[in-house]
């Protein structure tokens, strides 16, 4: 086995394992983890390390198909922290971040069909939201 600290492996993993930690609601895995992180950075809290990968765990969010997503994702996020939805705002990170949300998109395509088609809808939407803004900036 390789030795690896704890906190040395959940900062080398953390922006891939955040975000399915909260979509399958692990709350306690993440309370564990900032308090593995915590020894390093004291001020780290849920909010806090949420808000620092919000963009990774925004975009595993978007592609599951939720039939209302800012909604239902915001109301998830307040799960973890009451924080969160308060002081985040799900659509200024797509207008703000398409890039970086694009990209994080794309990596969650899988093997299943049903994904694909999601994972396509959630970029066009990212992108529609991006050109409504360029329009609105431009009149």
């Amino acid at each position: 086995m390789i030795e690896v600290d704890e906190f040395s492996f959940i900062k080398q993993t953390i922006s891939y394992t955040l975000p399915y930690l909260v979509l399958a609601k692990k709350f306690d895995v993440i309370d564990k983890m900032v308090n593995v992180m915590k020894r390093a950075e004291d001020e780290l809290t849920v909010f806090s390390l949420c808000s620092e990968y919000f963009t990774e765990i925004s975009a595993v969010l978007l592609v599951q198909g939720y039939p209302d997503p800012e909604k239902s994702i915001m109301r998830l996020l307040g799960e973890i922290s009451e924080d969160i939805p308060k002081r985040t705002d799900l659509t200024q990170i797509i207008i703000s971040e398409p890039c970086n949300l694009m990209s994080y998109i794309l990596r969650s395509i899988d093997d299943n069909e049903a994904n694909h088609e999601r994972v396509g809808s959630t970029c066009g939407c990212v992108i529609q939201s991006n050109v409504l803004r360029f329009q609105t900036r431009s009149n």
